[in-house]
């Protein structure tokens, strides 16, 4: 009996996955995962000169800072906005305790669509990404 109750559940489980919210299939006849994503500008940062205190990256007014942290970090500008239809340009600043900016770097880039549960599934997100070298300069990741 705790087996069929087991299997049952199991299969009720994967039918729910077929519609609804988040991970629902839009045009498909198979289950979708449940996997988020976001759109926006991801970069990823090796070491920075000594005088580095923060990493900036903007897209136009939208911007985001943080800390520099030893043996490397990635940060993250969501940009729920854009779509793949028109490049972007990535600004980085790399700047010191005294907020001046010792490091400036820009980067035009078409943001990639990607669907991590699959075709046919949600979410549809674009995505930029990108590394900050210790040189400063912003390419392509």
């Amino acid at each position: 009996m705790g087996r069929r109750l087991t299997l049952l559940g199991g299969a009720l489980l994967l039918a729910g996955c077929g519609g609804g919210a988040g991970g629902s299939a839009t045009k498909t006849s198979r289950p979708c995962t449940l996997v988020g994503c976001s759109s926006g500008v991801f970069v990823t940062v090796g070491d920075l000169p000594p005088a580095a205190s923060t990493v900036e990256i903007c897209v136009g007014a939208d911007c985001t800072k943080v800390p520099v942290t030893a043996g490397g970090f990635a940060l993250q500008l969501v940009l729920p906005h854009i779509g793949g239809t028109r490049p972007l340009t990535v600004v980085a600043r790399v700047r010191d305790v005294g907020d001046r900016v010792i490091r400036e770097s820009s980067l035009v880039r078409r943001p990639v669509r990607t669907q991590p549960n699959g075709p046919g599934c949600r979410p549809i997100c674009y995505q930029i990404s990108a590394h900050l070298a210790r040189d400063g300069r912003l390419v392509p990741g």
